[in-house]
């Protein structure tokens, strides 16, 4: 019978893998200026939710996305543009080890747990479209969802909690 990898060598090869999924499919999408309530959620990054005197809501009470998209922008020296294009990013891979992760609740073998994943990730809808429309904030509660998902099924109610409250935001 063949050894299998440790499990932190088969979460770090889904890791790789959704990198360079997420990586693949950026380096073939376009994208387009904030319109709408992408241009809300860019202003919240920039100036904050308590002191912007230019908040409308429901847009107000959406900030986790631009707050982190703010972040990325102060880490990474970048304009807030370009925050929220890695924070979607980020959010993406996050996004597809969530679904890795649920997967391997319901799926022994590693490999065949990356199916799901890789499956997922060629919605256009979780993969393309934040690319394309990166000044949304959905993508950002992706992860939240799946990671909080398999908190409750495996029991882990406290930790399904403190998920499920941060993505409200």
């Amino acid at each position: 019978m063949k050894k299998q990898p440790s499990v932190f060598l088969q979460y770090l090869l889904a890791f790789i893998i959704a990198v360079a999924f997420v990586t693949l499919i950026a380096l073939r999408t376009n994208t387009m200026k904030p319109q709408s309530d992408g241009r809300e959620y860019i202003e919240m990054g920039r100036y904050g939710v308590f002191t912007n005197p230019n908040l409308i809501a429901p847009f107000a009470y959406r900030p986790g996305m631009p707050y982190l998209g703010a972040a990325m922008s102060a880490i990474f020296s970048v304009d807030i543009k370009m925050g929220f294009r890695i924070a979607g990013w980020l959010s993406m891979v996050a996004m597809l080890m969530g679904i890795y992760t649920l997967s391997r609740v319901f799926i022994s073998d590693w490999r065949k747990a990356l199916l799901p994943m890789l499956l997922l990730g060629l919605s256009f809808y979780h993969i393309k479209f934040p690319l394309f429309f990166y000044s949304l904030v959905d993508v950002g509660a992706y992860p939240l969802i799946l990671f909080s998902t398999w908190a409750f099924i495996t029991r882990r109610y406290t930790l399904c909690l403190i998920l499920t409250t941060v993505g409200v935001f």
